[in-house]
């Protein structure tokens, strides 16, 4: 189902949620053979990375869902 859109609908309508239970950050997580290139689209940042599985990486995005209050 890549490129279809369904992933970036479902990002879309959890960070929605996310928002609406007032939350301000969320993460999520991939694996290196699985689509590191994919979250970047949807400003999300790597702030992390693990050497696992074997010959592979476990790769941490974040992202600020609202503003910071000053």
């Amino acid at each position: 189902m890549r490129r279809s859109g369904i992933g970036g609908g479902l990002i879309a309508e959890a960070e929605r949620r996310a928002i609406a239970f007032g939350c301000y950050s969320t993460y999520v997580d991939t694996f290196s053979f699985q689509g590191p290139d994919f979250y970047p689209k949807f400003g999300y940042e790597v702030f992390g990375m693990l050497d696992y599985p074997p010959d592979n990486k476990r790769i941490f995005f974040k992202k600020r869902l609202l503003a910071e209050e000053a």
